[in-house]
């Protein structure tokens, strides 16, 4: 017999399946992982009310994480648990101790999660954003916008504006979803004050205060002058209408109550109307003018009004619009025998329903996005590499 079919001859045997050490052992798994759980839950229970006392001391973080660490305690009394349970330990093994472990941990962190957040629980007060359209108005009416949302559900809102003579309005709201607002129309010049308070069903409150103001010469034409009539005449040495919008508006806008991250944009354009109809404007600095030769000028009496219009683009898909108008509408005369020529050039008019702006993008995500693409392409490419060599 050659020493190759020595080898051939010899034949695997599988080790005998002892039946009743494997049931024990299973036995075993299912008394300590439901004794873990329980003290997981004990502990968790627990765990929450002492997270709840320290709340009042320290920060909603911390206090979580140390309730977190103190749970973590009673995982040292699982060894007496078993040993009182007569549960032999003597092969347990550390294979055994980490799953124990895991199953503790785990049963701890859902348990603390899930009573830090409602309906168990709410810390968190109504999340209030608010912008006023326009923050300084001449003419037109205010619109005081909030974007409220909360965790438990639909808060209550209220406002409160003072007017300028200390008097105070408490106006009802409307609303479209996370949008609540009120158009004030108000005409006294001065500063307003507002709180909007939000309480949601928890009894927590989120109030926002500021202000606005109603001034005059916001809209202004700094190179006309305009009779006690607002009538304005147009000769020759004047074919360049501009009107001038307050560099205040959009400091000031841009300064009350607006969150990058719950509104997307804000933009002011704006819009010259002769007899109601928009027309051509060109942008130089804070000034926006028309010349006279643009179409839509003609010879005789104009009524003419400046206004510039405000978007807000809120997160969600939502927006708001409203207007920053002159307390004045004009009256231009253009006389028959003016010598220029008077609305002949086309242009491209002032759109009667401008697009609203659209949301800011958080730059870097693309990056972000390539990356994984790129490590697979990786993997992929040096996998075949490898299949390449062993070839």
């Amino acid at each position: 017999m050659s020493p190759g079919d020595e080898k051939e001859e010899k034949v695997f045997e599988l080790p005998e399946f002892d039946e009743g050490e494997f049931m024990r052992k299973e036995k075993r798994a299912a008394y300590t992982g439901f004794i873990a759980f329980g003290v997981a839950l004990v502990m968790g229970i627990a765990g929450h009310f002492v997270w709840i006392g320290l709340l009042g001391s320290t920060t909603p973080t911390t206090a979580w994480w140390l309730t977190f660490l103190i749970t973590l305690f009673g995982f040292g009394f699982l060894p007496f648990i078993f040993r009182a349970a007569k549960i032999n330990l003597s092969d347990f093994g550390r294979k055994g101790w980490i799953g124990t472990a895991f199953l503790y941990v785990f049963t701890i962190l859902a348990i603390l999660i899930i009573s830090a957040n409602p309906p168990f629980h709410d810390n968190a007060a109504p999340d209030v954003q608010v912008v006023v359209i326009p923050a300084i108005q001449e003419g037109g009416m205010v619109s005081i916008v909030a974007h409220v949302t909360d965790n438990t559900g639909t808060p209550e809102v209220k406002l409160e504006i003072t007017r300028p003579d200390g008097t105070k309005i408490r106006p009802d709201l409307l609303r479209d979803g996370n949008l609540y607002w009120y158009n004030m129309t108000d005409a006294a010049k001065g500063t307003y004050s507002y709180n909007l308070t939000a309480t949601d069903k928890s009894g927590l409150e989120s109030v926002v205060s500021d202000t606005f103001r109603r001034g005059s010469n916001v809209v202004t034409l700094p190179y006309l002058e305009a009779d006690d009539d607002n009538v304005v005449v147009i000769d020759r040495a004047r074919e360049v209408v501009s009107f001038l919008v307050n560099g205040d508006l959009i400091k000031e806008a841009h300064s009350t109550g607006i969150t990058p991250a719950v509104v997307f944009s804000y933009s002011v354009q704006p819009a010259a109307y002769i007899d109601g109809s928009p027309v051509y404007l060109v942008q130089k600095n804070n000034l926006y003018e028309t010349e006279t030769i643009q179409k839509g000028w003609r010879t005789g009496e104009l009524e003419v009004q400046f206004k510039a219009r405000i978007f807000v683009n809120f997160t969600g898909g939502k927006s708001f619009e409203g207007w920053l108008e002159d307390d004045d509408v004009y009256t231009f005369v253009i006389d028959e025998s003016y010598s220029g020529t008077v609305g002949q050039m086309d242009g491209e008019k002032a759109p009667a329903d401008p697009a609203a702006p659209a949301p800011l993008r958080t730059p870097g995500f693309g990056v972000l996005a390539a990356i994984p693409v790129l490590a697979l392409v990786g993997l992929l490419a040096r996998k075949r590499k490898k299949g390449n060599a062993r070839n």
